[in-house]
């Protein structure tokens, strides 16, 4: 079947577009002059009456100096650029970054991912989280070492009982657990437990235990972490 050459804007060609019964896409009657036809066009928009507008030009704002991947979510551009993860800042003049993290290699580029209004991001041997103010975030943290178990004066019933426990951190993630630590009370006795953490990250300890000659484990107390310093 032949084809026939309709106006697009103020040339001929073909719009698919609008409607069949749109005027811009009626094709030039009989005893009116053919239109010009527009064969191409390079950078343009075209409006609902299909003018072509030249786009604005651009420019470069900011130049990286070994970037590897780019990342836009959450109202920020984030790039990995050498060693780190930097934030765009593109409303300073000139366009600056903020370093969100450190340390990371030159080449192994950061995989990230929005979710739940965080960006999470990994390499092959780090991962993190950062909050839609640019604030980086632990993201998991170390399974801690299997706790020490003692004992005091108490009145646990008699037998052999199982001792686990787990990190939480400032956001609430909770770590995994180590295998648990085993100890025997007589029945005049309490159990202690003993740990020293090995996670920055970790604000509280929480702690499972089995009651007498049993496998499951129940929660039994939240121990806040405390660190002391060396003056």
């Amino acid at each position: 079947m032949p084809t026939k050459t309709i106006a697009l804007g103020g040339w001929s060609g073909v719009d698919n577009v609008h409607s069949p019964d749109a005027r811009t896409f009626q094709p030039p009657g009989e005893l009116e002059k053919r239109l010009a036809a527009l064969v191409a066009a390079s950078d343009v928009d075209l409006d609902d009456d299909g003018w072509p507008a030249s786009r604005p030009g651009v420019s470069t704002v900011l130049e990286p100096t070994a970037a590897l991947r780019g990342f836009s979510a959450l109202g920020m551009l984030l790039i990995h650029d050498e060693d780190e993860i930097r934030q765009v800042d593109l409303d300073e003049d000139p366009v600056g970054t903020t370093t969100i993290v450190s340390g990371l290699a030159v080449d192994d580029p950061v995989q990230f991912l929005e979710h739940e209004e965080q960006v999470f991001w990994t390499t092959t041997s780090y991962a993190g989280r950062i909050t839609s103010a640019g604030v980086a975030k632990n993201w998991g943290m170390q399974v801690p070492p299997t706790p020490t178990l003692g004992t005091t004066s108490g009145a646990l019933p008699a037998g052999r009982y199982q001792v686990t426990v787990t990190y939480a951190d400032a956001s609430g993630i909770e770590s995994a657990a180590p295998q648990a630590a085993v100890i025997t009370v007589s029945g005049t006795q309490a159990i202690t437990v003993t740990l020293t953490p090995n996670d920055a990250n970790a604000t509280h300890v929480r702690i499972y235990a089995t009651e007498a000659d049993s496998d499951a484990f129940y929660h039994v107390k939240t121990v806040a972490v405390v660190r002391f310093r060396r003056r």
